[in-house]
């Protein structure tokens, strides 16, 4: 098994002398990925209680299988109390299609990766767990003198055949039935040599079936480090995700040494496998560049990197030189087409996207936005072609629910209820298709009230699943239904505060259909919202409607501090800290009555501004003074204590360091991050 910091292999289950599938022979916590697993199946089980949770899957397929606990002892049982239910430890268990969580995959726009995988509750599987699948569960009760067969079936079995053979030979053949978490048990009595196993429905179907041989252990992985001297002692390409921090990307080589290429996979790697680390990929995208100023995938790289950053005219000149050395390509088109969208360069989007179109792997992407430009463009016979095509070639349901969209604005009523209900049938909680039945059903003048209430079923009053379908009919233009969502939630939410992202987003779609004197006003509410405890704009659509807001109103000091968060999670940090020094200059102005009222959002404002000058800048001094003044507003948050804290330590201030995380002990919420994290 993998460490979760991929930096060493263990032997499993025996590790060290102790056999750790059980977790009270963990002696400390930790997160394991397995290596080749040698089954389609995995389990925890709580033997106590006798009841567990199986996993089955198709290991080329899913590879990925985790297990993260706490162990055994105080430090467990701390932990435990802290993140579990009251009825037992704490523990995760994960799969995946990669062998470890922290690799990353791009999927294509539009695109979907999929698989089959089943879990379900196990109960009574006393003694070895030995085989399951999505049928049924196996373990053996083994002694010295008998040998018992558990049975556990995901669903009723009658008058189904067990047959258990020996070297071949059966030794039992009866006709049983089952039951979910009803265990079957058999006694076999004495059994000298390998055993067999199948279980048959009454059809016949083999749902189970089980040969005891022992595992190779010679062909298992070797314990040791996944890189030693420099060079990677794994080196089965199956494990493409193993990384030793710096190592990894460059694969041990000298960058000088690099061919752009070589540069460009080593950017792709820090965007796949080390946790999407963009900065690093940033840089050595760009030191491809110094290799081969033209190198074009690196170039396209660059640009999808200043679209997450919403830098668009940045984003449209590295694609037009990705296009100027490769013009026989699909993506470089397609998201130079998406920044002239955005840019508002609608005829020269169009171009792109039907260049786009003649490359597989953007075919559907490019008439998704041929489609949303057609419908923003009230070419609605354009829009169901368009939806038509990049439906017909993806899995995603976007395609076909903006095409539901398009028929329901050319009240083809019929043919969009019937589009939605399929999305629906695949997708139960897809609450876009739930809303756009909704406004069929409104525009037919049928009872809606059913309808909607499916909706709200559906989108739990989530906020953000809110935000997210207003975003989409902000990108198709189609502005007027983004405002009735949003302005129906408040009117039901009446007396309950919504987040101020809905205020600026209707502030914004206001202005965008020209009525200036409700889009004031809802950028004014904005400021007047007293909660900002859980307001975080992440989405590229809130750049440019925060921008609104500044550009509506200067004075606005919280659209600066909002937009300045934004920024700063997409990398471009002096930016965002010239907004929040323009915030907390505003602030300061303020009556101390009402600077107290926005004590959560100050604590925050000059901790991010201590964090960017100390992390990014590395301007420690500077930093401090920021820290300073959030802990005078900082309530019961522990993070600009430890923050500070680990400044002063890397001065090699150790008193004060320890001075202020012993200040805030008694102060904070989880105070043991102020003890338990630092070697003072």
């Amino acid at each position: 098994m993998l460490d979760h910091s991929q930096k060493y292999v263990y032997t499993y289950p025996i590790w060290g002398g102790h056999d750790v599938s059980w977790t009270k022979n963990l002696f400390s916590g930790g997160s394991w990925s397995a290596l080749e697993p040698y089954d389609n199946f995995w389990c925890t089980y709580h033997h106590d209680i006798e009841a567990g949770m199986a996993h089955v899957g198709d290991v080329r397929v899913i590879p990925g299988s985790k297990w993260f606990a706490y162990g055994s002892g105080d430090r467990a049982n701390y932990y435990g109390a802290c993140m579990s239910d009251e009825d037992g430890p704490y523990i995760e268990v994960d799969s995946g299609s990669d062998i470890t969580q922290i690799g990353f995959r791009r999927l294509s726009p539009l695109g979907s990766h999929g698989w089959e995988e089943y879990w379900y509750p196990v109960k009574g599987l006393k003694g070895d767990i030995v085989k399951m699948t999505k049928d049924a569960a196996l373990s053996l009760i083994r002694n010295r003198e008998n040998l018992g067969v558990v049975l556990n079936t995901t669903s009723m079995v009658e008058q189904g055949k067990l047959i258990i053979r020996v070297d071949g030979k059966t030794i039992l053949e009866e006709a049983i039935s089952t039951l979910p978490l009803k265990p079957y048990l058999k006694e076999i009595g004495e059994i000298q040599g390998i055993l067999s196993l199948s279980l048959q429905d009454r059809e016949g179907k083999e749902l189970l079936s089980y040969t005891d041989n022992p595992i190779d252990e010679s062909k298992l992985p070797p314990e040791g480090p996944t890189v030693k001297d420099g060079k990677q002692v794994i080196t089965n390409e199956e494990y493409v995700t193993m990384h030793n921090e710096d190592w990894w990307p460059t694969r041990g080589r000298k960058i000088e040494e690099m061919t752009a290429e070589e540069l460009y996979l080593a950017g792709m790697r820090e965007l796949r496998e080390t946790r999407e680390r963009f900065k690093e990929a940033e840089e050595y995208f760009n030191l491809a560049l110094q290799k081969d100023p033209e190198y074009s995938p690196a170039r396209t790289e660059l640009g999808i990197l200043n679209i997450n950053k919403g830098l668009r005219e940045e984003a449209e000149k590295e694609f037009a030189l990705s296009i100027r050395r490769n013009p026989e390509q699909g993506p470089a088109f397609y998201y130079r087409a998406l920044v002239r969208k955005m840019l508002g360069k609608t005829s020269l989007a169009i171009k792109d996207l039907f260049e786009a179109a003649k490359y597989h792997e953007t075919y559907a992407p490019a008439y998704h936005l041929l489609g949303q430009i057609a419908l923003a463009s009230g070419n609605l016979d354009d829009a169901i072609l368009y939806f038509s095509n990049a439906a017909r070639t993806s899995h995603s349901s976007q395609a076909r629910l903006l095409l539901a969209a398009t028929y329901r604005k050319l009240k083809q009523y019929e043919l969009a209820q019937a589009a939605l209900r399929d999305i629906l049938s695949d997708e139960p909680i897809n609450y876009f298709a739930a809303y756009e039945l909704y406004l069929v059903a409104r525009e037919k003048r049928q009872d809606d009230k059913e309808a909607y209430d499916q909706f709200r079923e559906i989108v739990r009053d989530e906020e953000q699943s809110y935000l997210e379908l207003a975003c989409l009919y902000i990108n198709s233009r189609l502005y007027q239904e983004a405002i009735d969502l949003l302005e129906k939630v408040l009117e039901l939410r009446k007396g309950m505060q919504c987040s101020p992202l809905f205020y600026y987003y209707l502030g914004y779609l206001y202005e965008k259909i020209g009525q200036d004197a409700e889009s004031s006003e809802y950028f004014q509410m904005a400021q007047r919202i007293e909660n900002w405890d859980l307001v975080f704009p992440n989405r590229l659509e809130e750049i440019f409607i925060l921008e609104k807001a500044i550009t509506r109103d200067p004075g606005d000091y919280l659209a600066h501090y909002a937009l300045a968060n934004l920024l700063a999670g997409r990398r471009r940090f002096s930016q965002a800290l010239e907004l929040w020094q323009t915030a907390a200059k505003k602030i300061d102005a303020l009556p101390q009555e009402k600077k107290q009222a926005l004590a959560s959002v100050i604590t925050v404002l000059y901790r991010n501004m201590g964090l960017i000058l100390w992390k990014f800048e590395k301007q420690l001094d500077e930093a401090i003074p920021y820290y300073e003044k959030s802990i005078q507003f900082v309530g019961r948050h522990f993070q600009p204590y430890r923050e500070l804290s680990s400044i002063y330590k890397e001065k090699e201030k150790t008193d004060k360091a320890i001075e202020v995380a012993e200040s805030g002990l008694n102060k904070v919420r989880h105070a043991y991050h102020l003890v338990g994290r630092f070697d003072l």
